[in-house]
C-alpha cells in the first residue's frame, strides 16, 4: 500500500506503509510542469480582461524591492515575475492612475523602464 505525505520540505512524498519507510521506499511524487507562455507563468491575455496591464524592466537586484512596494499598496496591482527584471503589474481600470503615479516615480528614482501598456 503506498500513500502520500508531505516532508518537511513541502514536496509531496510516496510512502510504502507495509513495513518502515527507507530511502528505496520513499520517492517524491512526479508532477507536470506548469504551463508556460513564452518567458510568463502567467497568461498575459488572461491577465488583461478588464485590467490595465504594464510590462516593465528593472534591474533584477530591484525585484524584491519593486514586489514589496506594489504588494505593500493593497489593491493596487497584482505583481508577476517572468524572468530575471521582467514584470508585468495588472491594475483594475479604476487604479490605473495611481500605479501611473507609482511608475513615474520609480521611473525617475529606480530607473523602472515601462516597456509596453495595454487595456484589456
Amino acid at each position: 500500500m503506498v500513500r502520500r505525505v508531505m516532508s518537511s520540505a513541502g514536496t509531496n512524498l510516496e510512502r510504502a506503509t507495509s513495513r518502515a519507510p527507507t530511502l528505496e521506499t520513499v520517492q517524491p511524487v512526479r508532477t507536470q510542469p506548469a504551463q508556460s507562455y513564452g518567458q510568463s507563468a502567467v497568461d498575459p491575455a488572461m491577465l488583461a480582461r478588464g485590467l490595465i496591464s504594464h510590462f516593465i524592466e528593472v534591474d533584477p537586484r530591484e525585484v524584491v524591492f519593486i514586489k514589496s512596494l506594489v504588494e505593500a499598496s493593497e489593491g493596487l496591482a497584482s505583481i508577476f515575475a517572468q524572468h530575471g527584471g521582467s514584470l508585468t503589474l495588472a491594475t483594475p481600470v479604476e487604479r490605473a492612475p495611481a500605479l501611473a503615479e507609482l511608475l513615474s516615480d520609480l521611473e525617475r528614482d529606480h530607473g523602472v523602464r515601462v516597456l509596453q501598456e495595454s487595456a484589456g
